[in-house]
């Protein structure tokens, strides 16, 4: 049955290319629900896997709680990065998607407005993250605080400063590398 999520990935993936990504807002969030799979996707065939196996099973439901929590946290941060990115890429791609008479979120509601969304998911995702390093300190996890206070939070923190000041496709071409290395830096926190 879990074969099923595949085709369904598939099936989300071509109609966001033909239809979604010319659509306001509904391409950016297919393709942040996709990168959310990814994570979510290993939690749940693992889950099941672990439920054919009673005595294993019947081990990881002493953490299982714990480990949803830390991959919902992932997933919701895969999510909110890409939503971010996904933005930054339409304010970069305007011209293209306006000559390709796409309705993306600068072309409806202008350049000012979407840098102005992708701040505040920006600022949302270093709030959140902070109060999960807050969690993490508590919990004598040093290492993976720093970690994320210095390769993942002042990236972050770059980046939403840098959202605001940007005006160049340049600018928003960088900011959308910058994306992928907060990505990769999360990534790596695992």
């Amino acid at each position: 049955m879990l074969g099923f999520i595949f085709i369904a990935i598939a099936m989300m993936l071509w109609f966001y290319s033909s239809q979604y990504k010319k659509t306001v807002l509904w391409g950016n969030l297919v393709i942040s629900l996709l990168s959310a799979m990814v994570v979510l996707i290993v939690w749940l065939i693992e889950f099941f896997a672990m439920r054919t196996n009673p005595l294993d099973f019947t081990e990881a439901l002493k953490q299982l709680k714990l480990i949803s929590i830390i991959v919902s946290a992932y997933a919701i941060f895969a999510f909110l990065v890409t939503l971010v990115r996904e933005m930054v890429k339409d304010i970069e791609d305007v011209e293209g998607d306006k000559a390709d008479n796409f309705k993306t979120i600068p072309l409806v509601f202008g350049i000012k407005t979407s840098k102005r969304i992708a701040f505040g998911i920006t600022i949302l995702v270093i709030i959140s993250l902070a109060f999960g390093q807050f969690i993490i300190y508590r919990m004598g996890l040093f290492f993976v605080f720093w970690y994320l206070l210095i390769a993942v939070q002042s990236i972050l923190i770059f980046m939403a400063y840098n959202i605001l000041k940007a005006q160049t496709k340049e600018d928003f071409h960088f900011l959308s590398n910058a994306a992928k290395l907060i990505m990769v830096a999360g990534i790596l926190s695992m």
